[in-house]
């Protein structure tokens, strides 16, 4: 069916091949994630943190930004993905001597409170 976890999936392939770039695609994704039900299937989970690892990983600001829409988004539902890239983010937000760009630490900012939310209510989890 075309709500069934593969067939999501068949289309995020089909998208990325389409796309020009990685960056684009990267981009993509943290807009789809916004249409995806807060529980994932296991298939959907691992692709969306393996691509937000992945945007983690680039040094444009505007990506790793939405990298991390992308763990908040996850976080609701799945805290313990997020928590297991929330290591990487001292260094993407600075040091306070301004190393760090405004999206990227808004966006962690928004990561950090949905961990403490889906954290203090086990059951939202």
């Amino acid at each position: 069916t075309p709500r069934s976890p593969e067939a999501r999936i068949g289309a995020i392939k089909l998208l990325q091949a389409d796309l020009p770039s990685q960056a684009l695609f990267l981009e993509a994704l943290s807009h789809l994630v916004t249409l995806e039900s807060p529980v994932l299937d296991q298939w959907l989970l691992d692709l969306y943190s393996y691509y937000a690892a992945v945007g983690l990983s680039k040094p444009q600001p505007r990506l790793r930004a939405g990298a991390l829409f992308v763990l908040t988004r996850l976080a609701r539902s799945h805290p313990d993905v997020a928590l297991i890239s929330a290591s990487r983010l001292g260094p993407m937000t600075g040091d306070g001597s301004g190393g760090g760009s405004w999206e990227v630490v808004a966006a962690a900012g928004a990561l950090t409170g949905a961990l403490l939310a889906a954290l203090a209510d086990p059951a939202q989890a």
